[in-house]
């Protein structure tokens, strides 16, 4: 039996299909939906962001038929829980496409990334890490080590997010960067004390913005690979890379190999928080790639027989 895996996010629409007998996966692709552009500030997805989602939806179902999946899972986060006609929207795609939306918190949602994450890196053991999963509405923050979880948190602090609030010039002023900054630093507060407590010594960048940070990073170094779970950053490139985005323009990010087309107007926000991170956790000693999150989490929750949400049949 082949099972889809649908996570439907503020800036992508992700679509896992995977063989359940075997684990194996057959297909992992996404649409560029853009579902928070112009309505997060507001709590409504707006009437274009709306329909581009009900398409998307209707594209992914169609991929699953060709698949041959009979089963689909789909999660909604940020940009669907945060709207005031976010229900709506998902009752519209489960009348078009049969496929029920399962809205999920931002906590549930850190769950999920924490083990999709763990199963990604068979060398984590003991260490303690920090999960950060960079989305358009909210970032979820994780710390835990491979046997069990010992914090979690999600904030509304998305690239998406933070430009539809705070609606700053392209590049950055220097004004608006010291402001982002400090409006993330204060959000985060309750996120440094526990790794004051926790110790985390290793970061581990949950796919989105780092794949496409990792993407651009290989080719800084001129190499000829794709970037896997387990890519580790080298903290200087990565460092100046972060600089680079943070003073940079769309056109200028547009420009720049590796970077991810519909990513260039929001990554120097994820960008900001990622610098923000790196400099005030001083215990965080390594900087990892998990190409793993939510879907994956699902996943392994399917395959474990622990997955108790509600799906649906195709």
């Amino acid at each position: 039996m082949n099972i889809a895996v649908i996570d439907l996010g503020t800036n992508t629409f992700n679509l896992l299909i995977f063989e359940q007998s075997t684990g194996k996966i057959l297909y992992n692709g996404k649409i560029a939906v853009k579902l928070g552009k112009g309505g997060l500030a507001e709590r409504k997805i707006q009437p274009d962001a709306y329909q581009r989602g009900l398409d998307a939806m209707q594209q992914h179902r169609a991929t699953c038929l060709a698949y041959n999946a009979t089963k689909a899972y789909a999660f909604a986060t940020s940009a669907v829980r945060s709207s005031t006609n976010g229900q709506q929207f998902a009752a519209d795609i489960e009348r078009l496409t049969g496929i029920h939306i399962n809205i999920i918190d931002g906590t549930t949602e850190a769950s999920i990334i924490y083990n999709g994450v763990k199963n990604s890196i068979p060398s984590l053991k003991k260490e303690k890490f920090l999960v950060m999963d960079i989305g358009g509405g909210s970032t979820e923050f994780i710390i835990g080590n491979s046997q069990k979880m010992l914090w979690k948190q999600s904030y509304t602090i998305g690239g998406s997010r933070l430009i539809e609030v705070f609606k700053p010039h392209d590049p950055l002023e220097a004004d608006e960067i010291g402001a982002i900054r400090q409006y993330v630093r204060d959000e985060l507060e309750d996120l440094f004390s526990a790794c004051n407590v926790y110790h985390p010594e290793i970061l581990i960048g949950s796919s989105g913005s780092f794949d496409t940070f990792a993407d651009i990073v290989v080719r800084i170094q001129n190499q000829n690979i794709i970037p896997g779970n387990g890519f580790e950053f080298p903290k200087n490139i990565l460092l100046e890379l972060l600089n680079t985005l943070l003073i940079s323009n769309q056109e200028q990010r547009l420009q720049m190999p590796g970077m991810e087309p519909f990513r260039a107007d929001t990554i120097h926000m994820s960008a900001l928080q990622l610098e923000i991170i790196l400099h005030s956790i001083p215990s965080l000693k390594k900087i990892l790639l998990s190409t793993f999150a939510l879907k994956e989490g699902i996943m392994f929750q399917i395959l474990n027989n622990q997955c108790t949400w509600q799906e649906s049949s195709l």
